[in-house]
């Protein structure tokens, strides 16, 4: 509706005021919508490809559109964005285990738990109200894994800080916070040992990181 030019409310005309002005792509918006399904379709990922294909649908195509806004569509932004949106939902996953599991959701792919010779009923113990119950080779197993899942969402900050050159440091600025507080709450799951508690950042550790980012962009 809204790309063909026409609002049915206040919601679709707001969008298609934005669109006429940023000109946004409607793929991005089909990948996003495509990912809000598999929320409400999908419980379990057999594999890391299906999990990165989710974080790309909810959290890239986000970063994607956010460009156009930004007024820095380019080949090097897109894959920046790309990039730190699946470091951030990996990084979320790993924020909510605990939360996501009493709500029936399993995002660590069952590969991985494999890997690490867990299965789902160790993985409640561990995250959940049972957490004492958990044997010590348990614990220290989805230690590793955490270990694990967590370097690989730092391999796709990485990756996204690659892709971005320092005279889009001040256009992305938003981005690059949102990055960076993200970048240190998967830090402070790293040094984590228990789950069943959600991990978060202050107000002022969150502030002192985006006065930092905004002084790098004035340099």
């Amino acid at each position: 509706m809204v790309f063909a030019g026409e609002y049915c409310d206040d919601l679709t005309l707001a969008l298609l005021d934005a669109h006429r002005r940023f000109g946004f792509e409607r793929a991005h918006f089909d990948e996003l919508l495509a990912g809000l399904e598999m929320d409400l379709t999908l419980a379990r990922y057999a594999t890391f490809a299906e999990l990165r294909q989710y974080c790309y649908r909810v959290a890239s195509s986000v970063g994607l559109l956010c460009l156009r806004i930004f007024r820095c569509d380019s080949d090097q932004t897109r894959n920046y964005a790309e990039q730190l949106g699946i470091a951030m939902q990996l990084t979320n996953i790993l924020r909510d285990l605990a939360e996501d599991y009493r709500r029936g959701r399993i995002y660590i792919p069952g590969a991985d738990l494999l890997r690490f010779g867990l299965d789902e009923g160790a993985l409640g113990q561990l995250i959940g109200a049972a957490e004492g119950e958990a044997s010590a080779l348990n614990r220290d197993r989805f230690h590793e894994l955490i270990q694990f899942e967590a370097a690989r969402a730092e391999g796709f900050f990485a990756s996204a800080d690659e892709a971005l050159l320092s005279e889009m440091y001040k256009p992305m600025l938003t981005a690059r916070i949102m990055g960076a507080i993200y970048r240190r709450l998967l830090q402070r799951i790293r040094a984590a040992r228990r789950f069943d508690l959600r991990i978060r950042l202050s107000a002022g550790e969150k502030l002192a990181i985006a006065s930092r980012m905004a002084l790098e962009s004035a340099i």
